[in-house]
């Protein structure tokens, strides 16, 4: 099952991007993958789950051109495979003439909203998505092998506002490329490489400390966020 949005008011813009941002397409991804969920729960008539939510736990996604700026796009999602515990979600998006101009997969997952665990998947309600296990939006693709305790450069020491924090009362997942921003010198911007993998360790909370530390090596930016202590990992991000 493929659930399908056209989206002519694009989120998390700002007003000096001519093109559209890394954020905006993790963001309609990420309304997207809501959207359909709401689609398999209200044909399902399954059972109130107003006690758990779903998160992100990791991203890849692949930019292949950009649209301008206020480009009305459209967003599709299938789930394509499930686990007991983990969902594998692809997306792809087109512009107006059909064109595909970036894909992403990722990796996904329930948790309580009370005590922050873990949820096991219901086998019942996953096979409502019509998972689509031979269609495969970057065919090839497996997340990298990441070694936290790499060598590092000098960090940036910063305090979560409030703005980057959703629902679920962490930062959200599409905020990343925006809460990096300052581990980059001027002139490179994390909201615009073509390729972006993200995996989410721990979940961030408003007003923590976090430690944002950079390195480059052969063209491609690895970032590590951690604690202020700079010991428990909160995300890796490649970017390239």
């Amino acid at each position: 099952m493929i659930a399908e949005q056209t989206v002519r008011d694009i989120p998390f813009q700002k007003s000096g991007d001519a093109f559209l941002s890394n954020q905006s397409i993790l963001e309609l991804m990420t309304r997207v993958a809501g959207y359909h969920e709401s689609l398999v729960e209200n044909r399902s008539n399954g059972p109130d789950r107003c006690g758990s939510a779903w998160v992100v736990q990791a991203w890849k996604l692949k930019v292949f051109s950009r649209p301008v700026s206020g480009t009305p796009v459209t967003v599709r999602t299938w789930s394509r495979a499930f686990t007991r515990v983990q969902g594998f979600r692809d997306f792809e998006l087109t512009d107006p003439g059909g064109e595909r101009f970036a894909a992403a997969t990722s990796v996904w997952a329930t948790i309580d909203r009370s005590t922050r665990s873990l949820l096991r998947l219901d086998p019942l309600r996953m096979e409502s998505y019509g998972s689509e296990p031979e269609r495969f939006s970057l065919p090839g693709f497996r997340f990298s092998r990441i070694l936290p305790d790499a060598a590092q450069s000098p960090g940036v020491l910063l305090t979560v506002g409030d703005n980057l924090i959703d629902e679920n009362a962490h930062v959200h997942n599409s905020a990343y490329p925006e809460l990096i921003l300052p581990a980059f010198p001027e002139g490179i911007n994390p909201e615009f490489f073509h390729e972006t993998e993200i995996q989410y360790f721990r979940e961030i909370l408003p007003g923590q400390q976090i430690l944002i530390e950079r390195t480059e090596k052969s063209g491609s930016h690895y970032v590590w966020i951690r604690d202020a202590g700079g010991t428990a990992v909160h995300a890796v991000i490649i970017l390239n």
